[in-house]
């Protein structure tokens, strides 16, 4: 409870009028509040009507009864605003507590003295609150007490409210479906934000409008009659972040803007710089989750060519970035390596009971020579721990977009004589067919990626040798200089993706298949 609450609360009503209405018994009031001696009993009264509007701000329903109670004596002893004040305030905590008959009678008096004293200030706030009353009594006649409030407004060149109407009104319509007359209140929303000098701290409900608006209906966004009109509600939510510090709310929203923009080229070509060089601007030093955010609304636009060309910007500069941001934003770059390439990807398996997602101490044995070494015993990291996820590779796209696509430098090595984890079921070689694609970079860094057969093709179960359709990368070789950045969740994605299309920047490529001198029942991707 506060301390107001606490000291005035301790008071009955008939002996704070008498205190109040005693200049001296007041002043000693106003000094054990801390607050100005000389206050007038009407100054008083707005004190405590400001302390009440602060609490029903805060659903502090009952403190503010309290001093509610304790106010109505004395409004016959202050002005007419405060009267006005006091049934706004009387109206809202019926509201909180959902009595809306009772918070349309405080408002009505509300209302009727604020016309009688001409103020227009009070006017607007308490038609506003009547909208907000009837919204949920009779909808019909709120947009009329909108309509009203917008008028009265506009006459006093009231920008503020001017805004509040218009959206509410825009809003009214779209969810009345009448789409076309609530872009025309966003438009008109748009063009008064930005004809005035309109504080970027009070842009939320209008940029937040737009946003709603036209992310909900895009085929706006390509109506000829809005073309324009897109781009100044862009520069508009542009204009409300620049104040927001929170870059995850800075993200939603570029998220939403980009996702938007991508249903036509020409939008794309206009906005997309646009957002970029926003953030570029920013001051936040979590450029990175600004870059995923728009990268990732771009989506799978121009066949995710685009998201990912902007997603390196992404991963730089990740130091300032929390271990599950960094995580977050390297597994979103993942899943759109691996759409972009038609790979499946299980992501989140932090906390998955499957053994698969367990394998530890994974350990290849070769008999022949490989771009790994000699024959020996190879260590394997788990690729699914690294990568909070599972990816999924069919065999048809390892043999035509691998295999086949780089035979001109593609060296195929039968090597693998078994292959162990801390379980050493030695039998898995027998039952499971392991692959390896194995590569070094023009850095002569080596990486390498252990493939197990996942799924079976059912027409092949009735014959000697079963055929693998699907495989599941289970376990890496990192290079050192990736594993000092802590977190590389996109390594195996990025380096199938790579090998696919750019083959150009690794220096060997390798598949190592099961050994032929080991006893198996399934036929290994070279020999089918």
């Amino acid at each position: 409870m506060s301390d107001v609450v606490k000291y005035i609360g301790a008071f009955s009503v008939d002996e704070l009028k008498e205190i109040v209405v005693d200049n001296k018994k007041r002043k000693q009031l106003l000094s054990d509040l801390e607050i100005e001696r000389e206050m007038d009993i009407s100054s008083f009264v707005d004190f405590l009507l400001s302390e009440t509007y602060e609490l029903l701000l805060e659903e502090k329903r009952s403190q503010a009864l309290i001093l509610l109670k304790r106010i109505k004596p004395l409004i016959p002893l202050s002005s007419r605003e405060n009267y006005v004040r006091f049934y706004l305030n009387l109206a809202n905590s019926f509201m909180i507590n959902n009595e809306y008959e009772g918070a349309r009678k405080a408002a009505e008096k509300a209302k009727n003295m604020a016309y009688k004293i001409n103020n227009p200030e009070l006017i607007v706030k308490s038609l506003n609150l009547l909208f907000a009353i009837y919204r949920t009594l009779e909808k019909d006649k709120a947009l009329e007490y909108l309509i009203k409030s917008k008028q009265i407004a506009e006459k006093n060149n009231m920008v503020e409210n001017l805004v509040y109407t218009e959206v509410n009104i825009g809003l009214m319509h779209m969810f009345n479906k009448k789409i076309n007359d609530a872009a025309d209140s966003c438009k008109k929303v748009i063009e008064i934000v930005k004809d005035n000098a309109y504080s970027s701290t009070k842009l939320h409900m209008a940029s937040d409008f737009f946003l709603h608006l036209f992310s909900e209906n895009q085929g706006l966004i390509v109506a000829p009659k809005y073309k324009s009109m897109v781009v100044d509600g862009v520069n508009l939510v542009l204009r409300t972040l620049s104040k927001v510090k929170n870059p995850n709310e800075i993200a939603k929203r570029l998220s939403i803007l980009t996702m938007m923009s991508k249903i036509s080229d020409e939008q794309v070509e206009r906005i997309l710089p646009l957002l970029l060089d926003f953030v570029k601007q920013h001051k936040t030093t979590k450029k990175s989750i600004l870059y995923a955010a728009i990268a990732n609304g771009l989506g799978d636009y121009k066949g995710y060519s685009k998201a990912l060309s902007i997603f390196p910007e992404a991963l730089k500069n990740t130091k300032k970035l929390t271990d599950d941001e960094q995580q977050r934003i390297r597994k979103n770059y993942a899943y759109l390596l691996a759409n972009a390439i038609n790979i499946t990807m299980v992501y989140d398996l932090a906390s998955s009971s499957s053994d698969i997602v367990k394998l530890k101490n994974l350990k290849i044995k070769t008999d022949s020579d490989s771009l790994l070494g000699k024959p020996g015993v190879y260590k394997y990291r788990s690729a699914i721990t690294d990568s909070d996820a599972i990816f999924g590779l069919k065999r048809n796209d390892i043999k035509k977009k691998i295999i086949e696509n780089l035979k001109d430098v593609i060296h195929i090595t039968p090597a693998i004589s078994s292959i162990t984890h801390e379980k050493k079921n030695e039998e898995i070689i027998k039952n499971i067919e392991i692959l390896l694609i194995n590569a070094i970079t023009y850095e002569n860094e080596m990486c390498s990626l252990l493939l197990s057969g996942s799924t079976v093709n059912e027409k092949s179960l009735n014959k000697k040798k079963r055929i693998f359709d699907g495989y599941q990368i289970i376990g890496h070789i990192v290079p050192d200089s990736v594993v000092r950045q802590k977190h590389f969740e996109e390594f195996d994605i990025l380096l199938i993706y790579e090998l696919i299309k750019s083959p150009q920047k690794f220096k060997k490529v390798e598949i190592v298949s099961v050994s032929e001198n080991v006893q198996k029942n399934y036929l290994t991707i070279i020999e089918k």
